[in-house]
């Protein structure tokens, strides 16, 4: 078995993709924001990060109390995800999460990708 495959059979959960763009209606002629699925039903696993962990976790800021937590995706190094992409995972326990994708770290057998219950700055 080779590192890639050891990885993949913990690929339980399973993910799409969803990337922004401008386009120009041609009725109105604005630039309007759409948003395209470029990728679904990808075998992945996700992660949250520890509370105490050094790349992030679990806050609680705002005067209502928000939360939000972080989280890691691992799926292959194929899978293109962009940061901003919005990213719709169902785990294996039949949760749905919608997150936002950071920025993709490869390696030859798997990709790691930050992602983060906040909308990216910038986007």
């Amino acid at each position: 078995m080779t590192e890639r495959q050891a990885v993949e059979s913990t690929y339980w959960d399973r993910c799409s993709i969803y990337r922004r763009t401008r386009e120009k209606d041609p009725d109105t002629r604005q630039q309007v924001q759409t948003e395209t699925c470029t990728a679904q039903d990808i075998p992945c696993a996700v992660s949250q990060r520890s509370a105490g962990s050094s790349q992030g976790g679990l806050s609680l800021s705002g005067q209502y109390g928000s939360a939000s937590a972080s989280y890691t995706l691992f799926c292959s190094p194929e899978t293109d995800i962009r940061f901003g992409d919005r990213v719709e995972v169902e785990t294996g326990a039949g949760q749905t999460l919608s997150l936002w994708a950071g920025k993709s770290f490869l390696y030859a057998s798997h990709a790691e990708v930050p992602l983060s219950g906040e909308e990216p700055d910038g986007i």
